[in-house]
């Protein structure tokens, strides 16, 4: 991908990200009703935090696809037109996490993609960069702007209101700057693990969960649930999530139950852990049928199961593998 091109997008999803956050911290100081539902769609509803949010992206996006023939627009909540001979996607979640925002509970996360395009024929692998954007409750002070592709380094960029007020968050260079690194955990002993299972029916995920619990040897791990993808990803990074299971998908098909699952725009954040050397499989726990999936259309149900190194893929693997294929 073109440089200059490269640095566009980056740009575009940074404003967007800036603008989002100012219109944000208003509502939540409002008391606003973030969690009203605004819509619902084949895959989800939307809510109120959705709405806020997605009218302070839309100006930027409309800029970008109509100043950029080259790219294609991919969103659940935004329509362009595709360009059949266009050269690359963008693809955007506005917020992964309505749910844990709408609530100010837990932080969610903007989630901005691209890559080659290939039309029907576009797969996961061909996501050539990821931009994550930190959406914090209010309670918090801390902003992140995560960036990386496939020719620079995984970089977290931060903004403490507490100690940076004094400067211009508008301008990404006054940001504090650092390497993000890879803290990933090397045993599931006293951690919190993640069997997705954030919607109904729960009993098929759980009685998975169980049998993994008793294969591992009774050890005392806790279900985490955090109500974003990225979220789980990044938490893995950092040492506090072990284990990402996301079977939903296969569950789904085999027992023939309507489950929503994750798509295709939550997925993203799983290039940020292939590059710092987590390992990241379908749900048959090969990691070149999850790069294999299909980006489009956006409504496919993906399925995941995440290890924060290699150690912890060998060790635990199998042991799913097993349980799965029962």
């Amino acid at each position: 991908m073109d440089k200059k091109f490269e640095e566009k997008l980056r740009s575009t999803c940074f404003k967007m990200y800036v603008s989002a956050l100012k219109k944000l911290r208003d509502s939540q100081k409002s008391l606003d009703n973030l969690s009203e539902v605004k819509e619902k769609n084949s895959n989800d509803y939307a809510y109120a935090v959705d709405v806020i949010v997605d009218q302070f992206y839309k100006p930027y996006l409309d800029d970008l696809y109509k100043r950029n023939e080259q790219i294609n627009i991919l969103s659940e909540y935004y329509s362009y037109p595709i360009r059949n001979d266009a050269k690359y996607f963008v693809l955007i979640d506005p917020v992964d996490g309505s749910r844990e925002l709408m609530r100010d509970e837990r932080a969610a996360w903007l989630i901005f993609a691209y890559g080659k395009w290939k039309g029907k024929e576009t797969k996961l692998k061909d996501i050539q960069g990821v931009i994550l954007g930190r959406l914090p409750p209010s309670r918090e002070h801390i902003y992140e702007f995560i960036m990386t592709s496939e020719t620079t380094e995984p970089l977290v960029y931060k903004f403490d209101l507490t100690t940076l007020g004094g400067r211009n968050i508008e301008n990404l260079e006054e940001w504090e700057v650092k390497k993000l690194k890879n803290r990933g955990l090397n045993d599931i002993y006293h951690s919190h693990i993640c069997f997705v299972a954030p919607f109904p029916p729960y009993k098929y995920v759980a009685e998975i969960a169980d049998k993994f619990w008793n294969a591992v040897g009774d050890k005392v791990i806790f279900n985490e649930q955090y109500l974003t993808t990225a979220g789980q990803m990044l938490a893995m990074l950092e040492g506090k999530i072990s284990l990402i299971v996301d079977i939903r998908k296969s569950i789904k098909n085999r027992y023939d139950v309507d489950m929503l699952c994750a798509h295709p725009y939550d997925i993203p954040a799983a290039y940020l852990l292939k590059k710092l050397n987590a390992v990241v499989t379908g749900n048959d726990l090969d990691e070149k049928s999850f790069w294999n999936q299909p980006l489009i259309p956006l409504n496919t149900d993906i399925g995941y199961i995440a290890f924060p190194n290699r150690e912890m893929f060998n060790r635990y693997a199998e042991i799913l593998k097993k349980i799965l294929n029962k």
